[in-house]
């Protein structure tokens, strides 16, 4: 699944940063990319995963640049995205609120977009792949944040081969190193919705497969592979039911 995707609107030489901003009058140029969210762009036609969309869930929204993913009979937005370590996620919370890193790499969307992103009925799926290449997926029937200043987890309806390993979380607030509710963040160097402290911690720090320096600190997805293991790849795509 995981791929370097580098089409930007038929520009592969440009590696967008996600915290550019995105404005009405500099949305313009993508005018035929405005839509909804993914789900809305696969209704309306659009095929080319990969891509650059500039999506606005509801009018007056603001903006949000997101890559979109495609199947036979979908479209989700990538909130999120882990694949060799070149994107240092060890970073603030101004940084994870406004999202980081490129469209066509390694990036986080940031919690202000995942905010507007998720309020109308939305699913979650994870797809985490280990350094042998094995793939599986965690999905989840309902994903949503709420609002700062805490941005809380609610996720439900586990499906999947990878375990669940999301659950434990629900209720947390988001952690950062500087916006520390309880110690997990600069103890598992990482940014999650710490809950004593975590079963997974998505953005932690990227290492080459099994690792030793210290307990839950990688890419962990506990319910698969335990807290000793990080992985090589990972994808958080966001998605809805198709319209009636």
């Amino acid at each position: 699944m995981a791929s370097r995707f580098v089409l930007v609107n038929g520009d592969n030489t440009q590696l967008y940063k996600v915290k550019r901003n995105v404005t009405q009058s500099s949305a313009s140029r993508y005018s035929e990319y405005n839509k909804k969210d993914c789900q809305d762009a696969f209704e309306k036609g659009e095929r080319t995963s990969g891509a650059l969309y500039i999506l606005q869930p509801e009018p007056n929204w603001r903006l949000i640049k997101a890559v979109c993913q495609f199947d036979h009979e979908s479209g989700w937005t990538l909130i999120q995205r882990r694949l060799d370590g070149s994107v240092d996620f060890y970073r603030g919370w101004d940084d994870y609120v406004d999202g980081f890193g490129y469209l066509s790499d390694e990036y986080w969307l940031g919690l202000d977009g995942i905010y507007y992103l998720t309020q109308q009925n939305r699913k979650l799926s994870i797809y985490l792949e280990d350094h042998d290449n094995e793939s599986r997926t965690a999905n989840y029937s309902m994903f949503s944040i709420e609002n700062g200043p805490g941005y809380t987890l609610n996720v439900t309806g586990y499906t999947g081969d990878a375990g669940d390993s999301l659950t434990h979380h629900v209720g947390a607030d988001f952690s950062t190193y500087d916006n520390d509710h309880n110690l997990c963040s600069k103890r598992y160097q990482g940014a999650w919705w710490y809950q004593n402290c975590h079963q997974s911690n998505l953005n932690g720090v990227w290492y080459e497969g099994n690792y030793n320096p210290a307990h839950g600190q990688g890419i962990v997805w506990h319910a698969w592979k335990g807290f000793y293991y990080s992985f090589k790849t990972v994808e958080m795509r966001v998605g809805r039911e198709p319209t009636p």
